[in-house]
């Protein structure tokens, strides 16, 4: 009997203490709570680094309130993205060769744990326009878009998930008319009137008439003619984007 009573004894001792005790989970402590819906989970980036080639010639450009969203969260790697920017500097009216004036730039909820080559469907969300200044003036400016003709224009990323920073590579062609104004004299023949006074003597009486003469002369005058030639225009450039 005594044998029974003391393995009784230590078993009811060890159940209470157990229930005295109570787990760490059950204990409400602050914890950090991250929403896996809607726009709270998505980082908010911007440039800190631009580099910009064009037929290998660098150019520099002003960001015209770009934006950037990136979510990570799921392993996806999505990334909504408006890049915008200026080139203040073109003047058309000087250029040799086309060149690029406005790069906009549209992605939605791309993927872009691979490269995005875009298909030139205007309909969708995710675009590439690229506005050209061709020559002569800026009514002679036009927005190609790649993936439409023989344009083209594909991006690539490289996620640093430590340094909170996304390398984005965009690499582009596009093929254009170069416009330009030539001026070449044109010579013609014209007539003129004159009149002049013709008199004679009819019975003894002065008659004084007037004749009408038309006298040739040359007139040169300056034509200025639009002449157009194929260009192509081959962009590279590589974006650092902090997080």
């Amino acid at each position: 009997m005594k044998y029974f009573k003391l393995l009784v004894i230590p078993g009811i001792i060890f159940l209470l203490l157990m229930q005295a005790c109570t787990s760490p989970m059950d204990v409400d402590t602050p914890r950090d709570k991250k929403p896996v819906f809607g726009e709270d989970y998505k980082m908010t980036g911007e440039i800190s680094e631009m580099f910009f080639e064009e037929n290998g010639t660098v150019k520099s450009f002003t960001d015209n309130h770009s934006y950037f969203k990136l979510d990570t969260a799921f392993g996806t790697n999505n990334i909504w993205m408006h890049l915008k920017l200026d080139d203040v500097s073109a003047e058309s009216s000087k250029l040799k060769r086309i060149s690029i004036k406005k790069l906009d730039i549209t992605l939605d909820s791309i993927c872009f744990n691979k490269p995005y080559k875009f298909d030139g469907r205007l309909s969708g969300t995710s675009k590439c326009g690229i506005q050209i200044a061709r020559g002569v003036d800026a009514s002679k400016d036009t927005t190609s878009y790649a993936g439409q003709s023989a344009n083209c224009a594909e991006i690539t990323f490289n996620l640093n998930k430590e340094k909170g920073e996304l390398l984005m590579f965009l690499h582009s062609k596009v093929y254009e008319n170069k416009i330009w104004i030539e001026y070449r004299d044109s010579t013609y023949i014209d007539y003129i009137t004159v009149i002049r006074l013709d008199s004679s003597y009819v019975n003894g009486k002065l008659i004084v008439r007037e004749v009408k003469e038309k006298i040739p002369k040359t007139v040169t005058v300056k034509l200025e003619e639009e002449k157009r030639k194929k260009d192509s225009l081959f962009l590279n450039g590589k974006f650092k984007l902090k997080f």
